[in-house]
């Protein structure tokens, strides 16, 4: 009896599947993940395990050339297929040669610009098993210890980076340049001279008197003032006591010329020398020729702030020592 031409269909247009070989018997397994994801993709992939015996029998279709998902599978295999012919090719004894002058020469293919980053990290990982880092804060180190995969072992100690606030600090150098100026120069003149030697703060930005300022308050370094006071300098109250006057009029007698006055702020202010003796008896000379009248009245005195001023300075003539001059005459 004839068998119905459908139940058993014609070999032709038909592709029985085999179940997939088992683990480490093809190089299949080593193919790159985008292979196995298209061929799961495409129905190609691991079967259930109620089929795994069975063969797959499907019906003959035209593939379509435009299936992105072929194009990659067929790309992929290529590739692979190409890399085993150069596995399996054999390395002559130049090519031997090469690679063990590049084993002798590994800093410098470090340190070539031309190396990348991942060349780089695929060196470490070729040499290297594992890295063990322990942090010092007591002497701000890192200890590494590294094992070769030969089973050598080696330590390092590497400094710890530093955070960001030392990255910008001010050079120790510049620190100690102000500190020497501020002996001589105010805080402006400092900045001025550090600005004429082409330096700069720790962020890169010119040096000013706030800036300076700020400095010389951060490191505790005495100020000008307090500097030329332990010289021996005087003040204006100081002065005033020696010479017998108000504290306002000693900046008189040394644009005068006669005291000695050393500038220690750019607000004009300014500390003094002891004035010696001569010094004085000068000041008391000057005052007693540019206001006799005053020292001869007997019954008059300074009796207005002006007529002080007059007074000390000895404005003879500017002022009156006296607002009813015909009961002052001798």
């Amino acid at each position: 009896m004839a068998d119905h031409p459908l139940k058993y269909p014609r070999n032709e247009g038909v592709v029985h599947e085999k179940p997939a070989p088992g683990l480490g018997e093809t190089r299949e397994e080593t193919l790159p993940q985008t292979l196995k994801e298209v061929e799961v993709g495409r129905g190609l992939g691991q079967r259930p395990s109620w089929l795994a015996r069975k063969p797959l029998i499907r019906r003959h279709t035209q593939p379509c050339r435009d299936d992105p998902k072929l194009r990659l599978l067929a790309q992929t295999q290529e590739e692979c297929s190409k890399e085993d012919r150069l596995d399996s090719a054999a390395i002559t004894e130049e090519q031997k040669t090469k690679i063990r002058a590049l084993a002798s020469n590994l800093p410098k293919l470090w340190n070539d610009t031309k190396t990348a980053d991942r060349e780089r990290k695929r060196i470490v990982h070729l040499l290297l098993e594992d890295v063990t880092l322990r942090r010092e804060q007591e002497t701000r180190q890192a200890l590494v210890q590294l094992r070769f995969r030969s089973g050598a072992t080696r330590e390092l100690h590497v400094p710890l980076p530093k955070p960001s606030w030392m990255l910008k600090q001010t050079k120790a150098e510049v620190i100690a340049q102000i500190d020497r100026l501020l002996d001589t120069h105010t805080e402006e003149e400092i900045a001025r001279q550090l600005n004429e030697r082409d330096w700069c703060s720790g962020g890169g930005f010119p040096f000013s008197l706030r800036m300076v300022n700020r400095l010389r308050r951060d490191y505790h370094m005495k100020s000008r003032y307090q500097r030329l006071h332990e010289k021996g300098l005087l003040t204006n109250e100081e002065v005033a006591q020696m010479i017998g006057g108000p504290a306002n009029g000693v900046n008189h007698w040394r644009k005068a010329g006669v005291l000695i006055g050393v500038r220690f702020n750019e607000k004009g202010e300014y500390l003094f020398e002891r004035p010696s003796p001569g010094v004085i008896a000068e000041i008391h000379r000057r005052r007693a020729i540019y206001a006799p009248k005053a020292k001869q009245t007997q019954t008059c005195s300074p009796s207005s702030p002006l007529e002080t001023f007059a007074f000390w300075y000895g404005l003879r003539g500017s002022v009156s020592s006296c607002r009813t001059p015909s009961r002052c005459r001798p």
